[in-house]
């Protein structure tokens, strides 16, 4: 019969490996490098999945011909902070929607994981025709989660609006990078 100390020693050491393959923001695959403003420009829309059945993403858009699009002030920069988000919406369609349901992904080496939503406020905005709103990258990520550090990376900030070309929601991405 085994030694209760060999039992215990082979279970911690499974726990471990099984921690390891978790794919959460705190697992141990670390932070994909911070992409150039180039790179960024390779991205596809979306760079990972989305529940909506379109998506705008900041890097593909063509603000001459989107109705709402978010594009940040700066792709790349050394602080979130420093990083405004501006919803723009040239439709000739009141949006309304919850400002507070934010979805931030983050880029790992093994691939895109969400940041945990740990808050969401209710809220009611309305964006009208010809208006924008802006939030600053860091102000939409403590909307959902106030203490996840924001290192070196790449991120996409995702807010679901009212798609004004159809019935649906539509998502609005801005891509950015953190030095």
């Amino acid at each position: 019969m085994p030694s209760r100390r060999a039992l215990l020693a082979a279970s911690t050491g499974t726990l471990a490996l099984f921690a390891g393959c978790a794919d959460t923001l705190g697992s141990v695959a670390p932070t994909a490098d911070p992409a150039s403003a180039d790179d960024l420009a390779s991205y596809d829309c979306p760079p990972h999945g989305t529940s909506r059945e379109r998506a705008v993403c900041s890097q593909t858009v063509d603000p001459e011909s989107a109705s709402v699009y978010l594009l940040p002030s700066r792709p790349v920069a050394d602080s979130a902070a420093a990083i405004d988000l501006t919803l723009h919406n040239d439709s000739d369609t009141d949006l309304g929607f919850n400002p507070h349901t934010w979805m931030i992904h983050v880029e790992r080496t093994t691939g895109w994981v969400e940041i945990e939503q740990q808050s969401q406020g209710n809220g009611a905005l309305t964006v009208a025709p010809g208006e924008t709103h802006t939030w600053t990258f860091e102000g939409a990520v403590r909307k959902i989660n106030e203490t996840v550090p924001l290192d070196s990376g790449t991120y996409t900030a995702e807010i679901g609006v009212p798609d004004p070309d159809g019935d649906d929601w539509l998502s609005c991405l801005a891509l950015v990078s953190l030095r």
